[in-house]
């Protein structure tokens, strides 16, 4: 789940890319009502992974910053995740 000042984020995009040394696809996916589901055939692989959550009001541009960092305002919010090894992974989020 994804939240916005503790409630689920109405619109955004989530997008899990592997951190520098990581192999395997990246993912992506939409964020409606505080949900996203990436199907584990499609990624992300295990290890690091930079993630960016852009809101509805995100501008496309922002995606193109070679490095995601932490920001305040609308965001994207560039966070840093381990995924794991296994079947399923659940990451919750909060965004500011």
């Amino acid at each position: 789940q994804v939240r916005q000042g503790g409630k689920p984020l109405a619109a955004g995009t989530i997008v899990f890319t592997p951190k520098s040394g990581s192999s395997g696809p990246g993912a992506e996916a939409q964020i409606v009502d505080g949900q996203y589901r990436i199907d584990q055939g499609v990624g992300p692989t295990p290890g690091p992974h930079h993630v960016v959550i852009a809101t509805e009001r995100s501008t496309p541009d922002m995606f193109a910053k070679t490095k995601p960092k932490p920001a305040k305002g609308q965001g994207p919010w560039g966070l840093e995740v381990d995924v794991p090894a296994g079947e399923t992974f659940t990451k919750d989020f909060e965004v500011r």
